[in-house]
C-alpha cells in the first residue's frame, strides 16, 4: 500500500512498542459466527446470491463476496463479524442499497488502482452527496476486507475499534512516550487521525516482519486479555 505516514508517530512508534516482550507469533484474526442469511435479506439487492449455507461470517468468506463484486453481501458479512448490529442504523440509516453498493464498488477499484486508502476514506465518512457518513469503525473494518480482496495481503488498512484499541491501548501507548515527543491522537473521523494509528500499526508490522493485519489481531487479543 502507499501509506503516507505521520512523522511524529512514526518515530514515536519505533521507539515505544506496545506488546509484551514475550509475545513473538501473531494472534490469529476472529473467525467470524454463523450468519443466518434471512435475517440479512433486506440488506442486499440480490439475495439469491448468497453463499452455499451454513455460512461462517469468517474473513475468507467476506473475501471471498467482496472479490466476487457482492459487495452487500460482504458488507453484511462484515457487520457480523465485528458484531455491529446496534450500528446498522448508522451503517444503512435511510440510504438506498445501491448507493451503498456503488460506493463499495468504487472502493474496490480505488483499491485496486491507487493502493492508497485516501479515496475511499473520503467516499465512506463523507457527508456529501453519495458518501455514506461511516464512522471510522465500519469504514476500517470495511476496508481491511476489500483491501485484501484485491490482493494487499501484506499491509492492508487494519480495524480501529473504541473498546481495545483507543480506550485500552492509545492510554498506554502514549504513557509510554515523553509528553514533548507525543503524537496527536488518534480519535477522530479525519483521514490523518487514522493514518496516524496506521503508521504505528506499520512501523510496529515491519519490526516484526508481519503483516499489518497480524499485529493489528495480536494487539488486540493482548489488551482485550489484560480487562
Amino acid at each position: 500500500m502507499n501509506w503516507n505516514h505521520d512523522k511524529i508517530t512514526e518515530r514515536a512508534a519505533a521507539a515505544h512498542n506496545p506488546l509484551p516482550v514475550n509475545r513473538d507469533r501473531p494472534a490469529a484474526q476472529y473467525g467470524g459466527r454463523s450468519f443466518n442469511p434471512v435475517n440479512w435479506d433486506c440488506r442486499v439487492l440480490a439475495p439469491e446470491n448468497w453463499p452455499d449455507q451454513p455460512i461462517l461470517s469468517s474473513p475468507q468468506v467476506i473475501i471471498q463476496e467482496f472479490s466476487a463484486g457482492r459487495f452487500l453481501n460482504g458488507l453484511a458479512l462484515v457487520v457480523s463479524w465485528g458484531a455491529m448490529w446496534r450500528q446498522n442504523n448508522r451503517i444503512y440509516g435511510n440510504r438506498s442499497l445501491r448507493v451503498i453498493h456503488d460506493a463499495l464498488t468504487f472502493c474496490a477499484l480505488s483499491l485496486r488502482e491507487t493502493k492508497s486508502i485516501d479515496e475511499s476514506w473520503e467516499r465512506l465518512t463523507g457527508n456529501a452527496q453519495n458518501q455514506l457518513m461511516w464512522s471510522p469503525v465500519i469504514t476500517s473494518k470495511t476496508l481491511h476486507f476489500l483491501s485484501r480482496s484485491v490482493g494487499i495481503e501484506q499491509d492492508p488498512p487494519v480495524a480501529i475499534d473504541n473498546a481495545i484499541i483507543l480506550q485500552r491501548v492509545w492510554p498506554i501507548w502514549i504513557e509510554m512516550i515523553p509528553v514533548h515527543h507525543r503524537p496527536q491522537v488518534w480519535r477522530g473521523n479525519t483521514l490523518d487521525s487514522y493514518l496516524r494509528y496506521m503508521t504505528a500499526i506499520n512501523i510496529w508490522a515491519n519490526q516484526r516482519g508481519w503483516t499489518t493485519t497480524e499485529i493489528e489481531t495480536t494487539i488486540f487479543s493482548v489488551y482485550k486479555n489484560r480487562g
